[in-house]
């Protein structure tokens, strides 16, 4: 998790402990947000949002529709770093670029730091 990140879930945990008047920890937003695709998340913040003026459900939509396409290409890299893992266990040699497969990571980190932003109300 990249620091920008763990902000990121840092104030969605203080935006949700306001919003439900209950302490929300960091590893409650994480924990959720892998366990469901961001969709509480997204709900928790689309209701602090309404009470300040409102959110667009189908921006909030689009945020989740995001999400699970995220999620869904983080599966297919790590189906393919299984693969690689089980053909270098067998040979002891690495097939495949791995230093693709750490492209690839960062590019979804950097799409979901852009998405729990955009969730969260943070422009940077």
């Amino acid at each position: 998790m990249t620091q920008s990140s763990f902000d990121l879930a840092e104030e969605s945990a203080k935006r949700a402990s306001e919003a439900t008047g209950r302490a929300v920890t960091v590893s409650d937003i994480i924990r959720e947000a892998v366990e469901d695709g961001c969709r509480w998340l997204a709900r928790e913040q689309a209701q602090a949002s309404a009470r300040r003026g409102g959110a667009d459900p189908g921006v909030v939509d689009g945020l989740i529709d995001g999400v699970q396409e995220l999620r869904t290409e983080m599966r297919k890299v790590g189906h393919n770093v299984n693969q690689m893992a089980k053909v270098a266990h067998l040979t002891g040699q690495v097939t495949g670029d791995l230093d693709d497969v750490k492209r690839q990571l960062e590019a979804i980190d950097g799409r979901l730091v852009e998405l729990a932003g955009r969730i969260a109300g943070v422009d940077d």
